[in-house]
């Protein structure tokens, strides 16, 4: 395994965000979220799951950076986060973000098993002229059923995901959590599972 000098810039960077994160969601919910930090220094949180493919036994990946709770979830109702801080590309019209093919397969994978959201933290969103908000979120379900584009960045596959699918951090206040998630009832219908990629 290759040294990257980058690495720890980015780490305290995604750290900073994930605060900021846990921060807002108290601050301007009055909801709480807590972080799915490895107790295993250098190892990624995982979440174990039943195989689609044979019956070797449970697979694991990686789980979503946070489970938080907002005051009108009905008490023991939570969601998952998974939050990134990103740059905007493309035209005015038409903004957008890259999201690399392993990070789209670990939020499809987690959103098969949990109530998911993509957030966002566009911190030059704050230095333009407010058509884009600097924290946006959306529902790993829209995203999964959205066709994306895909190109190749810096020699990885990536996606182009468009920011007309985010609502603003603020419509959280009216999300009404994944009910078949969060409840001891039989779920309303069959959720699909997605297939490795």
């Amino acid at each position: 395994m290759s040294y990257d000098p980058q690495f720890p810039k980015r780490k305290l960077t995604g750290d900073e965000t994930e605060y900021l994160f846990m921060e807002k969601i108290a601050e301007e919910f009055g909801g709480a979220a807590q972080s799915t930090i490895s107790l295993e220094e250098g190892n990624a949180p995982k979440f174990a799951h039943p195989s689609i493919i044979d019956d070797a036994g449970p697979r694991y990946s990686v789980s979503p950076d946070f489970v938080f709770y907002l005051p009108h979830y009905p008490k023991g109702f939570t969601t998952q986060a998974q939050v990134k801080r990103k740059k905007v590309y493309g035209p005015s019209d038409e903004p957008f973000i890259y999201l690399d093919e392993k990070e789209l397969h670990r939020l499809n994978r987690a959103a098969d098993y949990f109530d998911l959201l993509f957030v966002i933290h566009l911190p030059d969103a704050a230095n333009t002229d407010g058509s884009v908000a600097e924290w946006l979120w959306v529902d790993a379900e829209d995203l999964k059923a959205t066709r994306l584009h895909q190109r190749t960045v810096a020699r990885k596959k990536t996606f182009l995901i468009p920011l007309t699918l985010f609502k603003p951090f603020t419509a959280l206040s009216e999300r009404i959590p994944y009910v078949p998630a969060n409840t001891n009832t039989p779920p309303a219908y069959e959720r699909p599972r997605t297939q490795t990629h």
